[in-house]
């Protein structure tokens, strides 16, 4: 598996089930929306992964009105 192998094993610590997905190269993120699609994701999501990375904590998880 590709990724940072704490990642993986933080989630098997919280016993948190994941699917490991994996999509060829591409040079631009409209090329990587095409595999993205099929997961329900957007170039905009918010992912547990861009979470957990986020040390700087830009990500904010409320809605905003």
């Amino acid at each position: 598996m590709r990724g940072d192998p704490k990642l993986y094993e933080l989630l098997n610590q919280l016993v948190i089930g994941y699917d490991y997905y994996e999509h060829p190269a591409v040079p631009t993120v409209e090329e990587a929306v095409r595999y993205w699609k099929y997961l329900g994701l957007t170039p905009g999501s918010v992912t547990p992964f861009g979470l957990i990375n986020d040390r700087d904590r830009h990500i904010s998880t409320l809605a905003h009105s």
